[in-house]
């Protein structure tokens, strides 16, 4: 699963327009944190 495709799944704002902006940032880094340590736990 790629990291964008993660984050839309997760975090599906992107269909809103442009104000999704800001909740974006947030919900992008959020979803990285967990993809991060799901990657680690796999190893």
């Amino acid at each position: 699963m790629s990291l964008i495709h993660f984050a839309e799944k997760y975090f599906p704002l992107y269909q809103l327009g442009f104000s999704w902006l800001p909740f974006t940032l947030v919900g992008l880094f959020i979803s990285i944190c967990i993809w991060y340590l799901q990657q680690r736990s796999r190893v």
